[in-house]
Parts: structure tokens; sequence; C-alpha cells
């Protein structure tokens, strides 16, 4: 999505000022709770494009012709740019010439983008379930790919992966809904091999469950053991556990013994 975004107050208090990616409110894309009071707005976006001033008091922007997904901010009390990345139109006329084939493919239209990884028809008969916090999913993929060598595996990525098999998080609907989709895989993919991955910290112990960062391990130990017999019970499976934990801005798998 190219370079973070980055703000500058233009005039009034403040002037000259950087406002850099920080904050829920430019970090997630979400509006502050506190946009409709009007105390000042602005678009953030990446790339290149067209520069946009939204001037204090204005709580809410229209979009530009030609631009799309804006990002709403406060910036205190004095107006800010906002750079806007180019619309889905836009994107299509650089690499087709007509924006009126965006979402309309065909077979002589060029691809988007083709990978450069072969498509392999089998399937690994395993299958990882583990929290779908992006931060650590390239992490997860090489411990899968280079540490378990299973590469071709199906991935059951949602929020708290293997809390979501614990009775203990008192979540039915959610427990329900994963168990429903792994009792599918190991149906359709004939598994023979599941792999239960938490992480610390996990936003869905601190946010769903109450549980604060530094309780988070010990907790997430005992959930992934019952995790472990609720796996077991769908099918005879061979079923490993293991915590993701951040050390020094590394991520480090330890086992669980299950």
């Amino acid at each position: 999505r190219g370079p973070p975004p980055v703000l500058s107050n233009s005039g009034g208090a403040g002037a000259g000022r950087i406002v850099r990616s920080r904050g829920a409110a430019i970090d997630s894309g979400r509006s502050h709770p506190d946009m409709n009071g009007g105390r000042g707005c602005g678009v953030v976006g990446w790339g290149n494009g067209a520069v946009r001033v939204a001037p204090t008091g204005v709580p809410s922007i229209r979009a530009m012709q030609g631009f799309d997904d804006f990002y709403l901010t406060l910036s205190g009390q004095a107006p800010i740019f906002g750079v806007q990345r180019p619309s889905t139109a836009d994107r299509m006329r650089k690499h087709t010439g007509n924006p009126a084939s965006a979402g309309r493919p065909t077979d002589s239209a060029p691809p988007r983008y083709e990978s450069t990884i072969p498509f392999r028809s089998f399937h690994a008969r395993a299958a990882a379930v583990y929290c779908s916090d992006g931060r650590v999913g390239d992490q997860i993929d090489e411990f899968l790919h280079q540490f378990l060598d299973t590469s071709l595996c199906d991935r059951l990525a949602v929020p708290g992966g293997p809390a979501c098999l614990s009775s203990s998080s008192e979540l039915p609907e959610e427990t329900r809904s994963v168990e429903e989709q792994l009792r599918f895989l190991v149906r359709a993919h004939d598994l023979r091999h599941v792999i239960l991955i938490t992480h610390v910290p996990c936003a869905f112990y601190r946010h769903r469950l109450g549980v604060p960062d530094e309780s988070q391990l010990p907790r997430q130990v005992e959930d992934v053991r019952e995790a472990v017999r609720v796996v077991r019970s769908l099918a005879p499976l061979l079923v490993d556990a293991y915590t993701a934990r951040i050390v020094r801005a590394r991520v480090q798998f330890h086992p669980v013994s299950v």
C-alpha cells in the first residue's frame, strides 16, 4: 500500500507541525469517536495523488472524483492536508487503459498479477488454526513452511485462534463456528494433522476475554490444551500446539506439551 501516511498542519495554531501515522484514527482507518464534534477532520491515504485541504470544523468530507479509500482523523484546531489514493478506475486505467474493465475480467484481459509460485493440486492433509492478527502472519507462514514443512496446509485464521475451540472462552457461537469449519476440512481434505498456534500478546484475549497482556500466556496454554482435546474428538488426528511469543522484535515459537 505504499509508505505510511504523513499529515502536515498548514496555517493556524501549530502550523508546520508534522503528524505521523499514529493513533487509532490513522492506523486503523476508523473515524475517531470525537469526529462528529467537528473539531477538525482530514483525509489521509497512500501513494501519489491529489492533495485535499480539510478545514477545521468540517465533520465529514465528500469524495473527490477519481479518488477513494478515505481515512478520517482529528487534526486539532488547524487544517490538514491529506494525500488521497487513486481510485480503482484510475488504477485499472494504468494497467488496461480502460477504467470500464475494472471488476469485469475477460479471457482477453491481462491479469492484474500472476504469482511466481506454481499451483500444486494435492492437499497436505494438514491444517493450522491460529489468530488472524496480520502482524504475526508472515512469521507463522515461515514457521509452517520452514520448520514444520507443511507449506500446503489449510489455514483457519480467526481472532483468538485456538481460543475459539476452548469452552473457557465462554463464546459458544465462535466455538461452534470454528468447530464446524474444522470438521468440514477434516472431511473435505482428509486431514491427518492439525497445528494450533496462539500468540502473546493477543487483542482477542485482552478485549473479548478481559485477560491483560501479562496474564495471557498461562491462560493461553490452558486454552490450547483444551482445544487439543476438542480437535481430537472430531477425528483421530495428530495435534500439535505452540505459543508464539514476541522477544526483542522477533517471534519465537514454543511447543506446548499436550
